[in-house]
């Protein structure tokens, strides 16, 4: 009895390595994975489009010159002009790619005056020339870096041109041309603007 006891016991555990021999190898554990790399969002290109309005103070100069076409000798001569101006802006920005165009139009008050004593004004009283208001259309033009616009205006430009002695003015509203050109900074407020402006004076007969 003690012999198939054996026997059996031996028989069992041969099964039990025939069996175990038959089971595939343990997974091996994967190697760690290296730490995932930040990669920002790409920041937004800031885009000049739409309409704006603003505000604009300034000062502006200039020279006049009173000419009798009929008298090669009868003129003041030129003398200087100078003076505050404020006013209003409003325009409209179309952008493509980094380039933008549109249009743009103020309306100002004008306090640029000038005065001269001639012999070719009347007696004890100067000759003046002042400007009282003018007005500017221009097309726009300019390429935007981000928040940085880079531009130039050019268009037409009126004004009122009042020519006077002891206080009484004779007004002719004159066409001629403007320019503007400088950069712009989103959220900067522009109090003082480069404008180059011209109106051609008529001549003054007596």
């Amino acid at each position: 009895m003690k012999r198939w006891l054996l026997a059996g016991t031996l028989a069992l555990a041969a099964s039990g390595q025939a069996v175990a021999s038959d089971l595939p190898p343990p997974p091996t554990s994967a190697p760690p994975r290296a730490p995932a790399a930040y990669v920002p969002p790409p920041s937004p290109v800031y885009n000049w489009g739409g309409i704006y309005f603003g505000f604009n103070l300034g000062y502006g100069f200039g020279t006049s010159v009173w000419n009798d076409p009929t008298d090669p000798g009868g003129t003041t001569g030129n003398f200087n002009l100078r003076g505050f101006l404020s006013g209003v802006t409003v325009g409209a920005n179309f952008q493509t790619d980094g380039f933008v165009f549109g249009a743009e139009a103020d309306f100002d008050g004008s306090w640029i005056d000038g005065k001269v004593s001639s012999p070719f004004c009347s007696t004890g009283t100067q000759c003046e020339t002042k400007n009282f208001w003018f007005s500017t259309l221009r097309g726009r033009l300019g390429y935007a870096a981000d928040r940085v616009l880079f531009y130039g205006t050019a268009g037409g430009a009126l004004g009122d041109v009042a020519l006077g002695q002891g206080g009484s003015f004779q007004h002719i509203v004159k066409g001629g041309w403007g320019l503007h050109r400088g950069p712009d900074r989103q959220n900067r407020i522009s109090l003082l603007e480069a404008r180059e402006c011209h109106l051609h004076q008529p001549d003054r007969v007596r």
